[in-house]
């Protein structure tokens, strides 16, 4: 899930945790000798943050599912969702993007606010549910910024149909290239190397990274797949799609995903099954 994809359904699914808040200005102090200085309140400084109310529900479902789960498996999960969403990050920023948040699963109970030289705030967000990831990119549009230049603008919205295909693609290239790498290494690697806990890991984080490049690209919105369709049908006809569409076309492909999830699972993992009806249940 990538650019203005994920800001259709974001606020849904991880409500006010991690968004970007714009630098305030206290003109106050100014007078006509004296520069206005940035106020950097609370929720703007770098650093550790501990969502508690997440950590109080991640702490209930690790009680509730503490033996029916194998947490090797979450692991691996985590390392393969943080690899994709890489991928985004990594090609955005070669675009000159500008990054809101990474999440690795939703509903964040840790993060970190990384600070860059241009005063932009990051947030790297760890969630409670394991339902996947989203990388979130600065939108002119959610900022509702019409006056500055587009050349050189960090927000998604100002970059190429290609760039933003290149973007959509870079998530699942990331994972097809973990699994072609970790292959290859299981194909010359000794079997005595490794102990079964490392090779169990290695051989779930290889089939997963295959499991989700090529999930992500089913042309579903907003999965990637249905996210690089907009982007592709965008540079062939020059014909922008419009924000209220998309956003349609985001609930739409949210609710097809999550009754897939919900019914088609066993293709992919028990875990999924039993992990749906324990939040099901605890909802």
């Amino acid at each position: 899930m990538t650019p203005n994809d994920y800001n259709s359904v974001s606020s849904a699914l991880n409500g006010n945790a991690c968004q970007f808040l714009p630098e305030m200005i206290d003109n106050s102090v100014a007078d006509d000798n004296s520069v206005a200085l940035p106020m950097v309140d609370d929720e703007q400084r770098a650093g550790f943050t501990i969502y508690w109310i997440p950590l109080a529900i991640a702490g209930v479902l690790i009680f509730l599912l503490w033996g029916r789960i194998d947490w090797t498996y979450i692991l691996c999960l985590a390392i393969v969702v943080a690899i994709h969403e890489l991928g985004h990050v990594l090609m955005g920023m070669k675009f000159g993007c500008s990054i809101e948040s990474m999440h690795v699963f939703f509903f964040p109970f840790l993060g970190y606010r990384h600070r860059g030289a241009n005063g932009h705030v990051t947030n790297w967000c760890l969630g409670v549910l394991p339902l996947g990831g989203a990388t979130m990119f600065r939108s002119r549009m959610l900022e509702d910024d019409v006056d500055s230049p587009v050349d050189g603008s960090p927000y998604i919205d100002d970059k190429t149909p290609v760039q933003r295909l290149l973007i959509s693609t870079a998530g699942a290239l990331f994972n097809l290239f973990t699994f072609v790498m970790l292959f290859a290494l299981s194909l010359v690697l000794p079997v005595d190397v490794l102990s079964q806990w490392s090779a169990n890991v290695l051989g779930c984080v290889m089939w997963l990274s295959l499991i989700l490049a090529v999930f992500n690209l089913l042309p579903v919105f907003p999965l990637d797949g249905g996210a690089i369709i907009l982007s592709a049908f965008e540079a062939v006809t020059g014909r922008t799609v419009p924000s209220n569409v998309r956003g349609v076309l985001g609930a739409v492909g949210a609710i097809v995903v999550i009754v897939f999830f919900n019914f088609y699972t066993d293709w992919m993992d028990p875990f999924f099954n039993t992990i749906l009806k324990c939040v099901a249940a605890v909802i």
